[in-house]
């Protein structure tokens, strides 16, 4: 566990780094119609310092699942694969941000089934549960959208699309609204997930207001599907995760 919470701290130091050569924390790729406005991107403080918390309480109580090696492995990969991010970052090569942003995602993905399919620890208080559910959740929702954002620069970037074309940039967000789809399925109506997918699609409609309809409308309508999602799958009265929550200790 000592692993886990070192490696949280590592991951936030890490961004230090980015700034080295005075871009913003945004990414240093071409200026994209789908990116989400400068704003958004300060939900990374929210995450490290979730994850910082969570660390901290999984070395004094453990994780909440029981399994704690099956979560503990995939967030020390994430957690590892991020601190590399920064510095993939600092080289300005979209493709070996986005290539590493893929490792993140594939982690944050186990992580969050594992965070939401598996029995809670016997103890585990309510709290310890949704910290972490709500953790990893937040977690994964960010980086699968912002793998896609990173592929689209990447693409633009070797001038393989225009920047300035919404259609393309359509196509890829539809495709991110999938993958967070998918997420939310498989985290099971995940509060976390949901909630970066709004912040991220919402931040996309600030970004793109009177530049793209069709940009904002796809991005209004992923908003809606990602709530309609949220609502079917989290307030399910079958969702064992949520039955696990309720019948915690206080």
């Amino acid at each position: 566990m000592w692993v886990l919470l070192l490696l949280t701290v590592l991951q936030a130091a890490m961004t230090v780094v980015q700034f080295s050569g005075g871009d913003s924390p945004g990414g240093r790729g071409v200026d994209l119609l789908i990116s989400p406005a400068p704003y958004a991107f300060a939900i990374w403080g929210v995450i490290y310092l979730l994850c910082v918390v969570h660390a901290a309480v999984a070395v004094r109580k453990g994780t909440a699942v029981a399994d704690q090696a099956a979560l503990v492995a995939p967030l020390a990969a994430l957690y590892l694969a991020s601190a590399s991010w920064s510095v993939a970052f600092t080289v300005g090569n979209s493709w070996l941000t986005f290539a590493v942003l893929a490792v993140m995602v594939a982690a944050a993905l186990r992580a969050l089934r594992v965070a939401m399919n598996h029995p809670l620890r016997s103890g585990a208080r309510r709290w310890e549960a949704r910290l972490e559910s709500f953790t990893v959740g937040l977690y994964c929702g960010w980086v699968t959208v912002a793998v896609f954002v990173n592929l689209a620069s990447a693409l633009g970037d070797q001038e393989l699309a225009d920047p300035a074309s919404a259609g393309w940039q359509a196509v890829v967000l539809t495709c991110a609204l999938a993958a967070v789809l998918a997420a939310l399925w498989l985290g099971r109506g995940s509060d976390g997930v949901a909630v970066a997918a709004v912040w991220a699609l919402a931040a996309v409609v600030v970004n793109v207001a009177g530049q793209s309809v069709l940009l904002t409308v796809t991005s209004g309508i992923g908003i809606a599907a990602v709530l309609a999602m949220w609502l079917r799958t989290a307030l399910a009265g079958d969702n064992p995760r949520r039955v696990d929550i309720a019948g915690a200790t206080s």
